[in-house]
């Protein structure tokens, strides 16, 4: 099955439909998993302990322990969105603080299609200074890609609210991800 699968000339599902008895497709997973986690390189890390415990249950015929791990890696593929968001949204921030407008503006329209900016009923002073504040819980979660933006970040948000808190705010205006945490 897995040399039929590794060929895919087409005779692989004529296999499958033609077999009466059921397929073990427990060579396969693990595999799977590593494609799909080789697509998304930096969470990589945070992937591979639950990875090599699921192809060792898998190995072993522990259906309970593979059952487990497989579970706890599609709870942190469901809340990977978050993940895969905060990179696209990394990546524009990163164009943003390069003066790049356009080409983070063409990152918004393609990962954040329907993104609309938080609305602001509070005063942009006291927003602002709420913003800045998350700041700092923002950085202890960031990743190490992240914190230099961050700082960045913050310290043109700071310049720009000295003079004027709305054009900071408008700031986070272009920034998914990065708005919502900094403005909820």
């Amino acid at each position: 099955m897995l040399e039929l699968a590794r060929r895919d000339d087409g005779r692989l599902l004529e296999t499958l439909r033609a077999s009466q008895r059921r397929t073990n497709f427990r060579p396969l997973l693990p595999g799977s998993v590593n494609w799909a986690i080789s697509l998304t390189p930096h969470i990589q890390e945070t992937r591979r302990e639950l990875t090599q415990q699921l192809q060792v249950a898998w190995r072993t015929g522990d259906q309970r322990r593979a059952m487990e791990a497989w579970r706890r890696l599609r709870q942190l593929g469901s809340s990977q969105p978050s993940l895969l968001q905060r990179e696209h949204a990394l990546q524009i921030l990163l164009r943003e603080l390069d003066n790049r407008s356009a080409e983070a503006e063409r990152l918004r329209r393609d990962y954040f299609p329907d993104w609309q900016p938080p609305r602001l009923t509070n005063e942009p002073a006291t927003l602002l200074t709420r913003a800045l504040q998350r700041f700092e819980a923002l950085r202890r979660d960031a990743r190490e890609e992240e914190v230099g933006a961050l700082a960045q970040l913050e310290q043109s948000m700071r310049q720009l609210g000295e003079k004027d808190a709305s054009a900071a705010l408008h700031r986070l205006d272009r920034l998914p991800f990065y708005a919502e945490q900094l403005l909820r």
